[in-house]
C-alpha cells in the first residue's frame, strides 16, 4: 500500500526536531519518555513502558534525541516522584 509523500517527508525530519515540536504543542506540560514514545509510535503507554524496560533500539533513538535537546538547553529534564519528565525549556 502506498504511503503519502507528506508522511515520508515528516519521517525524514530529525527525531530531535519532531520531539521538540511535539513538546512545544503543550509548553505547560511535561511528558515521560514512555509517553513520548507512545505518541510517536501510535501505541499505548503500557507497551511503550515495556519497550523502555528492554531498552529497544527504537527507545534508544528517542532517549538520544531527548538527551541532545536537554544538552542544547531546548528541553528541561526533571525527576518528579521517581519518574523523569521532559518539557520545553523557558
Amino acid at each position: 500500500m502506498p504511503i503519502p509523500k507528506r508522511v515520508l517527508q515528516e519521517a525524514s525530519r530529525p527525531l530531535a526536531e519532531r520531539v521538540l515540536e511535539f513538546l512545544q504543542r503543550d509548553p505547560d506540560s511535561g511528558y515521560s519518555l514512555a509517553e513520548i514514545v507512545a505518541e510517536f509510535e501510535g501505541t499505548d503507554e503500557g507497551l511503550a513502558s515495556m519497550m523502555l524496560a528492554f531498552r529497544t533500539q527504537l527507545v534508544e533513538g528517542y532517549a538520544a534525541a531527548l538527551d541532545a535537546l536537554v544538552r542544547d538547553g531546548k528541553v528541561l529534564q526533571v525527576v518528579h516522584q521517581g519518574n523523569t519528565y521532559y518539557a520545553v525549556a523557558g
